[in-house]
């Protein structure tokens, strides 16, 4: 019970990390897209995913799943969004 006997309500809070890390939830009936890294530019820290469907999608470093690191042609899973400039790659992670 919070002040004058109301009840609290549980809130959830998400604080994005500096590094602007975009957080995506998935459902179960949700589905990760695969794909291929077309290109990737280590200094620049950004580069496109050719995904299986044959759209390209643009993603920043960030993007990438905790610990992954990706190469040109690195088969990966990732979520498809809608971004402010087109298509975006999140939560990429490599595939064998």
């Amino acid at each position: 019970m919070g002040e004058n006997g109301a009840k609290k309500k549980n809130k959830i809070f998400i604080t994005l990390c500096s590094k602007k890390k975009y957080i995506s939830l998935l459902t179960k009936e949700e589905k990760m897209e695969t794909g291929k890294v077309k290109f990737y530019n280590r200094e620049k820290r950004y580069g496109f995913v050719t995904g299986d469907d044959g759209t390209d999608y643009f993603f920043h470093e960030s993007m990438l799943a905790e610990g992954q690191q990706v190469r040109d042609e690195d088969r990966v899973e990732f979520n498809a969004t809608d971004g402010d400039r087109g298509k975006q790659a999140t939560d990429i992670s490599r595939i064998d």
